[in-house]
């Protein structure tokens, strides 16, 4: 894996906050000593082992970047790349990675590790990665993740010569990353938006494809939600006709986007929650709802946005409000059971029932349903009354046809299995094997299912 090891730059002006975050003048040129770059990148490459060990991704030998066929990620400074694209024309690609990161590991096993991927970056782009080390920072990081507002990883940036952004993306998978490249290269990305929105021009599919790549504001909740994309939500509701809010089109940023509580467009969508039901169904306003309130309600619980967020949730009136207090208790029951030396799951079953099959959906209940199911088979095997109904909320789960976890489709297979029912447990065990398969998990790991079906056929 390539480290990167020292980083200098100027301000460079891409944003409609133009104070935010920019940096004035250059950064010092910071070098690390010899030691200090073995140890990162020992740091690193252990990270990176633990991580692909967790993952399942670790099914052949790890190699550095630079002897296998991926990306070259470069190791010279701002200048040095800066003068290549001034030469070349090449933009610069920035990845921002770090400790920790399960997806930045994903992508550079299956994203860029593919032809078309690091064929095309390795040809007509510089790349530069930049891993944020969690046990000692680099400074100059630190200050360009502060620069262009990179606050989760992995994170892309294609830059000019003059550091202004030309195009960015989070995490994709290889046909996302693909169609992100070619943006680039072309005239409807990232600069072509902001450069319409600096002039007043908000067009609905230009906000969309615009938000679809943006850090949402959700990132942003510890100050206040300020950012670039809760700027731009703003600046398009002001923009357009309360009467507008609920057409199709505005609905779907307002589900897939909007997070700020606080912000106008949501006060409009708890005032008029009905009005958004009949045009769009109970299950799905009710469920960005919940999102938006669960969001808010996350993180830091001494922190003051986590305090403000509560409050403000309990003094709404509002039938979603009370279906997250609900939802808290039935979390908080599960701990407590689970915790307990010889748990019993009967008195939590029989009373939260009818909440889990009304309400999984809307409050993603779908991995506590797992959990349970799981924890139940583990630990109270002979509960089968218990058991039959957890099954009953997972069978609910797997129907749904955006599911393909294939350690769901197992689970139900094996509390069918428990239930006496071998020929449900059979199809679904093959199932969840076809899903593994599908998604390339570890050999392993498909092999101690295929085990689990022999056992299921005998």
């Amino acid at each position: 894996m390539a480290v990167f090891y020292d980083w200098w730059g100027g301000t460079g002006e891409w944003d409609v906050k133009s104070s935010a975050g920019l940096l004035q003048g250059r950064m010092n040129e910071l070098t690390l000593s010899i030691t200090d770059q073995l140890n990162m990148y020992m740091r690193k490459l252990l990270n990176r082992l633990c991580l692909l060990l967790i993952l399942g991704v670790l099914n052949q030998p790890v190699a550095n970047s630079q002897t296998r066929d991926s990306i070259h990620f470069k190791y010279a400074g701002y200048e040095a790349f800066t003068q290549e694209a001034r030469e070349t024309g090449k933009p610069i690609l920035l990845y921002f990675t770090g400790t920790g990161c399960g997806l930045c590991v994903k992508m550079e096993h299956r994203v860029f590790t593919q032809p078309e991927v690091y064929q095309t970056v390795n040809a007509k782009m510089i790349p530069v990665e930049l891993f944020d080390d969690a046990d000692k920072p680099n400074p100059a990081i630190k200050q360009l993740r502060e620069k262009y507002n990179i606050v989760s990883n992995p994170s892309f940036l294609f830059l000019d010569a003059d550091g202004k952004v030309i195009h960015k993306s989070g995490y994709q998978e290889k046909e996302g990353f693909v169609k992100v490249m070619e943006a680039a290269f072309g005239s409807d990305n990232y600069r072509s938006w902001m450069e319409a929105f600096k002039r007043g021009d908000y067009q609905t599919e230009t906000v969309n494809k615009f938000l679809a790549i943006e850090q949402r504001p959700r990132l942003y909740a510890e100050e206040g939600y300020r950012c670039i994309a809760q700027e731009v939500l703003d600046a398009y509701f002001s923009k357009i006709p309360q009467t507008a809010y609920q057409q199709t089109e505005v609905w779907q940023i307002v589900r897939d986007y909007a997070d700020n509580p606080y912000s106008a467009i949501i006060q409009n969508l708890l005032l008029h929650t009905n009005q958004y039901v009949k045009a769009f169904g109970r299950q799905e306003v009710y469920r960005k709802i919940y999102e938006l309130l669960n969001t808010a309600c996350s993180g830091n619980t001494s922190s003051a946005a986590y305090q403000q967020a509560v409050k403000y949730v309990r003094g709404l009136n509002h039938p979603v409000a009370g279906l997250y207090w609900q939802v808290r208790a039935l979390n908080d029951s599960v701990t407590a059971v689970q915790r307990r030396t010889k748990p019993s799951w009967k008195h939590f079953v029989q009373q939260y029932d009818t909440l889990i099959r009304k309400n999984w959906q809307i409050a993603d209940l779908s991995y506590r349903i797992y959990d349970i199911t799981t924890h139940l088979m583990e630990h109270t095997p002979g509960d089968r009354s218990s058991l039959l109904l957890a099954s009953q909320w997972l069978h609910a789960v797997i129907q749904d046809p955006a599911n393909e976890d294939e350690d769901y489709f197992a689970a139900y297979a094996q509390s069918c299995f428990r239930l006496g029912n071998k020929q449900q447990a059979v199809s679904y065990q093959e199932k969840a094997i076809a899903i593994a398969q599908k998604h390339h998990i570890d050999q392993a790991d498909i092999q101690t299912m295929q085990e689990q079906l022999l056992q299921y056929r005998r």
